[in-house]
């Protein structure tokens, strides 16, 4: 399978990552996107205009390139996390999570056995549907696929650190509208606090 170039290049503490958000649920934008110098283009299913079947075809359009396809899904049920990975993404970015219990049920949906409770169907888009002993593709796709949890608001903040320990969470992505609002700071990206809520999860 081709490699997650946004994972590696994370690993490798790499400080110029580029990422795309594609909310308008277009084929062609998908593809032309994903021929540009992009880590990871992000198909936003929770704010954009994008359903469940666009972004499929979306993730198609995309597989031929080296970029990392994301999913940001609506929210952490199981059947959302498991069908943008059944679908073809490489990574799945998952709004308002708030303590570690709630990113270990993500983990749980995302990645198979032994590091989740993901169900195996075989044939995997990220394989090119090819076929492999079950146990070799649960362990390739479950070193290949991110986990990512956003931040948004001040529970979530007070228990960063367990979730960063939460084994399988790859990212923790502050949500910065969300957050801001709750502080009572609607908008205001450059106050201090936003800024001191940003350097919280660098240092989990």
């Amino acid at each position: 399978m081709k490699p997650n170039r946004l994972k590696e290049r994370m690993l490798a503490k790499d400080p110029t990552l580029l990422n795309g958000w594609l909310t308008l649920g277009s084929v062609a934008a998908a593809e032309v996107m994903s021929r540009q110098a992009w880590d990871s283009l992000t198909i936003d299913m929770q704010h954009g205009f994008v359903g469940f079947d666009a972004a499929r075809l979306m993730l198609q359009a995309m597989r031929a390139s080296g970029v990392t396809p994301m999913v940001r899904v609506p929210n952490g049920n199981a059947e959302w996390v498991t069908r943008v990975l059944e679908g073809g993404a490489l990574g799945v970015i998952v709004p308002h999570v708030r303590s570690a219990d709630e990113a270990k049920r993500v983990v749980a949906a995302a990645k198979f056995a032994p590091a989740g409770e993901r169900s195996y169907a075989g044939g995997a888009p990220q394989l090119q549907f090819r076929a492999f002993p079950a146990v070799e593709a649960m362990a390739a796709l479950n070193d290949a696929i991110m986990v990512a949890v956003m931040m948004e608001t001040l529970e979530a903040l007070e228990h960063v650190e367990d979730i960063a320990a939460v084994e399988g969470v790859d990212m923790l992505f502050i949500g910065s509208n969300d957050l801001t609002t709750e502080m009572g700071i609607v908008g205001k990206l450059d106050d201090p606090r936003l800024r001191a809520a940003f350097a919280q999860p660098a240092k989990a």
